[in-house]
């Protein structure tokens, strides 16, 4: 659903899990990304 900005990024994320030819790709992406305290902070 892309009726949010929450929905378009998570069909985008989606999107990019799904397709064999870019996951890998992807994945090495996302886990470059440093999350720091962002996950604490999103659980409170």
């Amino acid at each position: 659903d892309c009726g949010s900005k929450i929905g378009f990024l998570t069909a985008n994320v989606v999107y990019a899990l799904d397709r064999d030819d870019i996951r890998e790709g992807f994945l090495k992406e996302l886990r470059k990304i440093d999350l720091g305290d962002s996950l604490q902070v999103a659980a409170e």
